[in-house]
């Protein structure tokens, strides 16, 4: 699948799961809400098999962020405990899987 149709797809599957509408994902806006929906792209497409650099392309951000994002996730999982967060992970990845 194209890069660009892939992450369509992924902000798609995150605004349902979120309840975060996709022109907000897609915004500039910092907020921790939505600073995690793209975490979760970011995450849903490295694991798809997309190289830092194409994600970066697709969604307008430095390639140096989607690394970050990479290394910092597993801390990001751990230090949400009591948030939705990680279960808005796997339902998107379960989600991405089927579809």
């Amino acid at each position: 699948m194209k890069t660009v149709d892939y992450f369509a797809k992924a902000v798609e599957v995150v605004s349902d799961v979120t309840g975060i509408d996709k022109d907000d994902i897609i915004s500039k806006r910092r907020q921790k809400p939505l600073v995690d929906a793209r975490c979760i792209i970011v995450m849903l497409m490295i694991r798809a098999g997309y190289y830092p650099n194409q994600i970066a392309e697709v969604m307008n951000i430095s390639e140096r962020w989607v690394q970050k994002i990479a290394e910092t996730f597993r801390d990001r999982l751990r230090f949400h405990t009591g948030e939705s967060f990680e279960s808005n992970f796997e339902e998107a990845s379960n989600k991405m899987r089927i579809n």
